[in-house]
């Protein structure tokens, strides 16, 4: 089975989190530093338990036109 890969939510003040794409709860919060490969994670949301996917590494942010928040960072070299 295939899992799904995380993406990255911003906070109020614009912080970005790794979020989980079953539940979209905030995981933890990461900065531009945070580098992340293949790492399989499972949701500590209480109804969702779900494992999904985070790869973060050299990144430029992208963001969805419908509603201003940051999609998976990209392994862009910068």
């Amino acid at each position: 089975m295939e899992h799904k890969q995380a993406y990255v939510q911003l906070d109020d003040k614009g912080n970005p989190w790794v979020a989980c794409p079953y539940c979209n709860k905030r995981v933890f919060p990461i900065s531009k530093s945070t580098k992340i490969e293949n790492l399989s994670y499972r949701c500590k949301g209480s109804s969702c338990k779900q494992v999904f996917l985070i790869n973060i590494g050299n990144y430029h942010q992208k963001r969805k036109e419908h509603d201003g928040q940051l999609s998976m960072f990209d392994n862009r070299e910068p």
